[in-house]
């Protein structure tokens, strides 16, 4: 059996992949939102604040799938900070 490996994309100091960082200065965005779509309707966004260990796992019922909160308010905001995009903040206000 051969095993294949694939090449991983490098990451910058602020931990933002370097394609992902070209492809977003490419769109000259002023605004991103975060939260998205259906997610924000069960995002609360205390769990993604804080040190990343100690972040609760949450049940999507959207997806019925677990979001374990590893990429939160505190790196969208650091996202927007370091690309110069000003931050679009959804805010689940039925249970979040």
């Amino acid at each position: 059996m051969v095993s294949r490996c694939r090449r991983l994309a490098s990451v910058d100091k602020h931990g933002l992949r370097d394609d992902v960082r070209t492809a977003l200065e490419r769109m000259n965005l002023t605004n991103i939102r975060f939260p998205g779509g259906n997610f924000a309707s069960g995002y609360r966004w205390m769990d993604g604040i804080g040190p990343r260990e100690q972040r609760p796992t949450r049940h999507d019922l959207a997806w019925n799938s677990i979001v374990p909160n590893q990429y939160g308010t505190n790196e969208f905001i650091r996202l927007c900070r370091v690309m110069h995009i000003e931050p679009y903040i959804c805010v689940n206000c039925g249970d979040g």
